[in-house]
């Protein structure tokens, strides 16, 4: 049986910066322009998102371990804080969390990176509301685990992420690959439905292991414009870039713009989960990633069709880290947020028990 580490990639990259608010962002030579450095002219809005970045065992690319990376979201695009201005007070941050970026700090566009060029990134004020409860105690002695725990119980006694869930299965093409299956294939293996069927996939996962209280159905057909439809949960989506010589965060970032082009912009407004099926020949040996506390998992080609990829990716987009034993982040293979599998009906299994708790 072959084992790979499922990975949840934040890139490094963004192609363009969508839907951008020029009013408050223009360029470092006095002009708004894609592709050049942007500052924040004004304090603005903006949302925390805390990454693991993770890497295939089997492939020797310079890196022996699972990374964490800082980013903040800005109009649909992620940038990396810049390792230098990281500080214990935005480690502290929640993924997920509304921010202020103030101004001052400049964007790569290119690069996909931050800089605060001294500025503090504040928690929003809507998040500053005090209260006396075990939850929102700032206590000084609180380990970065022991914070974790707290924000698992806290989503433990909410019931906002149980229900039923819509999501899209985003089939990708590029100029010049795409994904490898067909849209009746991708609607097969992630929702079990069609010629064939499929025994086990996101949608019974998640139904037989919550026994029914969360489950994860396609989006009913939804038109768009350009003539670009969503059939019964998913939807090809052509983006005029290559996958070859790219990073993947080029062609994540084409798709969702490409996406907010299409259906509008706010995407949670259309589906509450999003899958990106990438086209292989991307660089690097990542598999699939998710964003914590998200909307938005991507999948590296065939690890779209495979259940434990896609009820990993899920599960971090729902809050879940990894399930490890000792100092190894993965090596629960009792549950889900372990290693993920190559395979197409198995194994079947669900979480483990505090995932379960969860």
């Amino acid at each position: 049986m072959q084992l790979c580490q499922a990975a949840t990639f934040i890139a490094s990259t963004a192609f363009f910066l969508p839907n951008v608010n020029a009013s408050l962002l223009r360029g470092v030579d006095g002009e708004f322009a894609i592709g050049d450095i942007l500052e924040v002219t004004e304090d603005r809005p903006g949302t925390f998102i805390r990454a693991l970045i993770d890497y295939d065992d089997s492939i020797q690319d310079g890196h022996d371990g699972p990374d964490e990376t800082l980013n903040i979201m800005v109009d649909g695009a992620i940038y990396e804080i810049d390792d230098d201005d990281e500080d214990e007070e935005l480690k502290r941050f929640k993924s997920g969390e509304a921010v202020t970026i103030p101004k001052g700090v400049t964007l790569g566009t290119k690069s996909a990176k931050a800089k605060t060029n001294g500025q503090k990134i504040k928690p929003s004020k809507k998040n500053k509301k005090k209260t006396k409860n075990l939850f929102n105690r700032n206590l000084e002695g609180r380990t970065d685990e022991q914070q974790r725990n707290v924000d698992q119980l806290r989503r433990h006694l909410s019931s906002s992420t149980l229900g039923d869930k819509s999501v899209v299965a985003v089939r990708v093409q590029a100029t010049d690959a795409v994904y490898s299956n067909s849209e009746a294939v991708l609607r097969r293996e992630v929702f079990g439905i069609g010629e064939g069927g499929d025994n086990f996939n996101l949608a019974s996962g998640y139904d037989e292991c919550s026994y029914g209280s969360l489950t994860f159905s396609p989006l009913a057909s939804q038109s768009g414009d350009g003539g670009v439809s969503i059939e019964n949960g998913v939807v090809t989506i052509s983006v005029d870039v290559a996958v070859a010589g790219n990073d993947n965060s080029i062609v994540r970032n084409a798709v969702t713009s490409k996406i907010r082009a299409t259906f509008g912009d706010d995407m949670e407004s259309v589906a509450d989960y999003w899958m990106y099926c990438l086209p292989p020949g991307t660089n690097g040996g990542w598999i699939a990633y998710a964003y914590i506390n998200s909307y938005i998992s991507v999948y590296n080609n065939n690890w779209c069709n495979y259940p434990s990829g896609q009820m990993h990716e899920v599960g971090h987009n729902l809050g879940f880290a990894h399930s490890g034993e000792g100092t190894a982040q993965y090596a629960d293979q009792s549950g889900m947020m372990g290693y993920s599998y190559s395979q197409d009906e198995g194994p079947v299994m669900c979480f483990n028990s505090a995932k379960s708790w969860q």
